[in-house]
């Protein structure tokens, strides 16, 4: 889900998302953060395309 989505479906206009947040989706907010950081830093990509291709990689695990 876009973040564009997630305002829709939360009903916001120009408000912060995080000022509207659950307690629940700023944990798992903050652990999808923490966990691409850790990701980012075992693969220590070099460079715009690669920091692309570790990303694409997780998303396509993901589906």
């Amino acid at each position: 889900m876009t973040t564009k989505e997630y305002k829709q479906l939360k009903g916001l206009k120009k408000e912060n998302l995080r000022d509207n947040m659950t307690n629940m989706d700023l944990v798992l907010n903050m652990l999808a953060e923490v966990s691409a950081t850790e990701i980012s830093q075992a693969q220590n990509p070099k460079g715009l395309s690669q920091h692309k291709k570790s990303c694409s990689c997780r998303r396509e695990s993901r589906q």
